[in-house]
């Protein structure tokens, strides 16, 4: 399953992003990082995004994810926000 995500940088300084500040969950509550992507699609990746940028990518997850969930950066233990596969 691919996952399109955006970034944009609404702030006056650079901000970094990573495609490893996502984990996919699956229904036994299993957490991992993303898949490796080999495909034509675009994967997210990671940057620097400069002030009033945009990147977009794909995060790749298994098909038995249930929720992918966003953190602020890698080493974070809270969730920022998760969102709902099925």
């Amino acid at each position: 399953m691919l996952v399109t995500v955006t970034y944009k940088n609404t702030g006056s300084e650079p901000v970094d992003y990573n495609q490893f500040d996502w984990k996919q969950t699956s229904d036994s509550g299993n957490m991992k990082d993303p898949e490796i992507p080999v495909l034509d699609e675009e994967p997210l990746g990671d940057g620097s995004l400069k002030a009033g940028g945009t990147v977009t990518g794909i995060v790749p997850v298994k098909p038995d994810a249930a929720s992918i969930s966003y953190f602020g950066n890698i080493i974070d233990k809270e969730a920022t926000a998760t969102w709902l596969l099925k």
